[in-house]
């Protein structure tokens, strides 16, 4: 779901491997090199396994799970996120 939602809002990944997947920080389009990482649950958090990646940008030093990105890249509330997503 992670990353067909970036997908729809025109963020491609720039490499993938069996651990992460790399794209250009959605919140800093001019960077050169990938920041933002697309971390599989398994080797973030083997607490909550419906979780299909987390990620981390290094370069703004956010990071969570979906939802929360998309609240931070919108700048919403949770109720405002699942909206969101559904609009996407």
């Amino acid at each position: 779901m992670f990353m067909q939602f970036l997908e729809k809002i025109g963020h491609s990944p720039t490499v993938c491997t069996k651990k992460d997947i790399k794209y250009i920080s959605p919140f800093n389009q001019e960077e050169k090199t990938p920041s933002f990482f697309l971390i599989s649950s398994q080797n973030w958090d083997r607490v909550d396994p419906k979780r299909e990646y987390n990620y981390k940008c290094w370069s703004s030093g956010k990071g969570g799970n979906f939802y929360n990105f998309v609240m931070e890249y919108y700048n919403l509330d949770f109720t405002g996120a699942l909206k969101k997503i559904n609009e996407v």
